[in-house]
């Protein structure tokens, strides 16, 4: 069964709250950081309440859906898609003889 998105599933995303409790520029800074920077305290802390999040699910796969290639979503940095994007993918490669 695949996983459908429905219209209000950011409504009831845990960095709504964060959000809403330390404005936006928090954050933007913990999960919208600068390229490089994702070891960061406020990105560690983005991904904690991400992985608490009700709404992990849909939020990493919107991310996926859209081709986010900034931004912490559903619990992953971009980097961490890319490397599922790309393990996913060796799959259906041929393999050389």
């Amino acid at each position: 069964m695949a996983l459908q998105l429905s219209e209000r599933w950011a409504d009831r995303a845990a960095c709504k709250g964060f959000r809403l409790e330390h404005g936006t520029e928090e954050w933007t800074r913990s999960w919208f950081p600068e390229k490089g920077n994702h070891q960061s305290k406020a990105v560690q802390r983005a991904l904690a309440i991400c992985n608490e999040c009700p709404v992990k699910a849909e939020c990493l796969l919107y991310s996926l859906e859209f081709d986010l290639v900034h931004g912490i979503y559903g619990g992953t940095t971009p980097q961490d898609r890319r490397e599922r994007f790309n393990q996913r993918i060796s799959r259906y490669r041929p393999r050389r003889r």
